[in-house]
C-alpha cells in the first residue's frame, strides 16, 4: 500500500471514530510529523479523503468533516442503489461457475474468523461485496464503489462482532441464492443484509465516536 493510502487510512479512521472532530484543522506540516513521513504522502491522503468527503478545503487550508449518523445513512443509502444494481446485473451476466471465486471468498472468511483476525476478515468481506461489481460487468458502478471503498472498510471493521462465524454464514447464503439462481430471493437478502448493517455501524459509530461529532445530527 502506498504511503499516501497509509495515511489516508489513519485519517479516515480517526475521522469515522470522532479522534478527528468536525472542522479541526489539518495541516501538513503536522501530520507528516505525526505520522513520520513526508508532507507528499500526507497531500496524497488528504486529497483522497476530500473526494470521499470526510475532508473539506476552505480556501487554501483543509479541515476534518466530521462522520455523524446522516453520513452513514447517506453512504448505505448510495450503497444500496449500487449494490442491488451491480447484482442485478451480475445475475443476468453470471453463470453458477461465475459464482465459485465467491466460495473460495467464504473459505478466507471462515479461517479469518477461526483465526480471530478482524483485518482478514475485513479484507475477505470487502472483496465479497466487490464480486458483485466484478460480475456486473458495470465499469461505472464499479467506480462508484471504488470510490468509498476505503469507508466502508473502516466501516466493517468498527462493525466487526465477536461471533464473525455468523457473519460468515449470513454471506454464505446470499451467494447460495446467487449461485442457485433465486434471482429474487437473492436480492432480497442483499436488501436485507444492507439494512441490518446500516442499523448495526449507526449503533458502533454513535457509541465510538465523541458527542461533538454527532451533535449536528443529532439536533437535525
Amino acid at each position: 500500500m502506498a504511503l499516501g493510502e497509509q495515511v489516508a487510512r489513519q485519517l479516515r479512521v480517526a475521522i469515522i471514530t470522532g479522534q478527528l472532530t468536525s472542522g479541526q484543522h489539518l495541516a501538513e506540516e503536522e501530520l507528516a510529523a505525526q505520522y513520520q513521513v513526508s508532507r507528499g504522502p500526507v497531500r496524497d491522503a488528504l486529497k483522497i479523503l476530500v473526494k470521499e468527503g470526510l475532508v473539506e478545503q476552505q480556501r487554501t487550508r483543509l479541515y476534518a468533516r466530521g462522520f455523524t449518523l446522516q453520513d452513514i445513512d447517506e453512504l448505505y443509502g448510495i450503497r444500496e442503489l449500487i449494490e442491488v444494481a451491480a447484482a442485478k446485473a451480475a445475475l443476468q451476466r453470471a453463470g453458477t461457475r461465475d459464482w465459485e471465486s465467491g466460495f473460495a471468498i467464504i473459505d478466507e472468511m471462515r479461517a479469518a474468523a477461526d483465526a480471530g483476525d478482524e483485518a482478514r476478515f475485513t479484507a475477505a468481506d470487502t472483496a465479497f461485496h466487490q464480486l458483485f461489481y466484478t460480475l456486473s460487468g458495470n465499469r461505472r458502478l464499479a467506480e462508484v464503489w471504488h470510490q468509498f471503498e476505503g469507508t466502508f472498510e473502516v466501516l466493517f471493521e468498527l462493525s466487526n462482532t465477536f461471533d464473525l462465524g455468523a457473519a460468515v454464514d449470513d454471506h454464505r447464503h446470499i451467494l447460495e441464492l446467487f449461485a442457485s439462481g433465486d434471482g429474487d430471493a437473492a436480492l432480497k437478502e442483499v436488501h436485507n443484509h444492507l439494512q441490518r448493517a446500516r442499523a448495526h455501524i449507526r449503533d458502533v459509530v454513535r457509541s465510538a465516536a465523541s458527542d461533538e461529532a454527532l451533535a449536528v445530527d443529532d439536533v437535525g
